[in-house]
């Protein structure tokens, strides 16, 4: 509910929970979740710590080979090469 109402920090905390207790889908949805977090620079976390999440509750969800959870693999793999790329474009600062 919250997810599709675009509360993403109360959907990922509900994800959180019931992935912790198990359930697969749920850190799915969780790593799906987390990588939007991380797009929309949402939450008090940087992106880089959101996909660093979101990869770890999608590589270990216990159905990680269903084609739904290789699209969703496939879309973070997307996220963290366009927030390395940014990170590459990103001014040095002066010192």
């Amino acid at each position: 509910m919250y997810e599709r109402e675009g509360d993403l920090d109360q959907a990922a905390g509900w994800y959180r929970r019931a992935a912790e207790s198990g359930r697969a889908d749920a850190a799915l949805r969780l790593g799906a979740v987390l990588g939007r977090m991380a797009d929309a620079g949402l939450a008090g976390e940087s992106a880089e710590d959101l996909l660093a999440e979101a990869t770890r509750w999608l590589s270990g969800a216990h159905d990680a080979t269903s084609p739904d959870a290789i699209e969703l693999i496939t879309d973070m793999l997307n996220r963290q090469l366009r927030q390395a790329a940014r990170r590459g474009l990103e001014p040095t600062p002066a010192g």
